[in-house]
């Protein structure tokens, strides 16, 4: 379902601004569901999560991860909800696209458009909208913007800014066919300086959302897509830690190396290993409290330029065009999800790590909340400048 509404006026002759709104609605849109994944019981998600770490008093009384039987054994097996099709004798994953999606946008746009006159071209328009959905991605194309819901069975958690929301962007271009010696009377000043073109292209807009991800299954349901994380509200903008288990003695549980160890039986609690995080992960049996796509990532600005110049002869009859077509003309480094391309990023076609030009879009490490390279741009590998000359006889 869509409408629009807009509205023209021709300020000069050839010069026309216009205004436009925009509403578009999706109504039964596919979802990825695991109809078989685990039942969540939300009343034994009850881990609490601390920022410091807890005495034995505040842990008094407080349930173990075990008695929750929400734990991991020492051989690995994985305590967890029980699954909805398990009594049915489906062992496996059931994997289905269910019409459970909806989708809503809005979006009010200003453009200003100058017809080609007197060898010049201009356009420019902005655009301010919102898009909120249920569900972005049914395939694997983003680790970013997980594929399935934190529970499979309550969407309504989902609800929220879509992965695809931009609320601004800016788009201006220009064609200009410089006038300046193209009649002149001396021939070398004409071939030389004569018969140039200069188009361009300017582009700016917000970044794309992301889901700053626990990367375990954090409520038990067997599949660790979706679930988010606990949010800080006074913590550092744009930042992750992962957490350590403590037993009701509140000391911290570790394996046989020293590492923590998540999912120990003994475990009441967990503690933030970084207390001034924004984003922090949500241990086995805790409840997050994170929305889907909080986190905006980089926006961008980009300006590309094509120069050209048109030598004829024979009357003009006969044209060679030699064009010269820069892209990111400023030669930025666009610290962007979507520009990444860089080993230390595992892209999902390339496990081995090898492909330098991967994209953030699928990096395992960037909504990471426990790695280093959650929401770090520095080891991505950002494109420059590039050039790309042709030449063209048109008779």
């Amino acid at each position: 379902m869509s409408g629009t509404l807009s509205y023209q006026r021709e300020l000069t002759r050839g010069t026309v601004l216009e205004l436009r709104y925009l509403h578009t609605a999706g109504r039964h849109l596919p979802v990825q569901i695991r109809l078989n994944g685990g039942v969540v019981d939300n009343s034994r998600l009850v881990m609490p999560t601390f920022l410091n770490n807890p005495t034995a008093a505040q842990l008094a009384g407080r349930p173990t991860l075990g008695s929750l039987n929400l734990h991991v054994d020492e051989d690995g097996t994985q305590h967890r909800f029980p699954t909805r099709l398990g009594g049915f004798g489906f062992l496996g994953s059931v994997t289905s696209f269910e019409p459970e999606g909806n989708s809503v946008y809005d979006g009010a746009s200003v453009s200003l458009t100058r017809r080609f006159t007197r060898g010049l071209a201009l356009t420019a328009a902005y655009t301010f909208s919102k898009a909120i959905d249920n569900a972005t991605n049914e395939l694997f194309s983003s680790t970013v913007n997980p594929r399935r819901a934190q529970d499979n069975f309550d969407l309504s958690q989902e609800r929220s800014l879509s992965a695809i929301d931009v609320p601004h962007r800016f788009a201006a271009s220009f064609n200009y066919d410089i006038p300046f010696f193209n009649k002149s009377d001396n021939s070398l000043l004409k071939g030389v300086l004569g018969g140039w073109q200069i188009n361009g292209v300017f582009q700016t807009q917000s970044g794309q959302l992301m889901t700053p991800q626990s990367v375990i299954d954090s409520n038990r349901n067997r599949d660790a897509a979706g679930d988010r994380t606990i949010v800080n509200l006074n913590g550092v903008p744009g930042t992750g830690s992962g957490v350590y288990g403590v037993n009701a003695a509140g000391v911290r549980i570790v394996d046989s190396s020293g590492a923590d160890l998540l999912g120990d039986p003994s475990t009441v609690a967990y503690v933030a290993i970084n207390p001034n995080a924004q984003y922090i992960q949500a241990g086995y049996g805790a409840r997050t409290n994170a929305g889907r796509n909080t986190l905006r990532t980089n926006g961008w600005n980009r300006t590309d330029m094509t120069f050209v110049k048109n030598i004829y002869f024979g009357g003009e009859r006969y044209n060679i065009q030699l064009a010269a077509e820069v892209g990111n003309f400023f030669n930025q480094r666009i610290r962007t999800i979507g520009d990444f391309g860089s080993p230390f990023f595992v892209n999902q076609n390339d496990f081995n790590g090898t492909n330098s030009f991967g994209i953030g879009a699928v990096s395992f490490a960037f909504p990471d909340v426990t790695s280093d390279l959650f929401n770090n741009y520095s080891a991505g590998n950002f494109s420059g400048r590039t050039i790309q000359l042709r030449a063209k006889f048109i008779f």
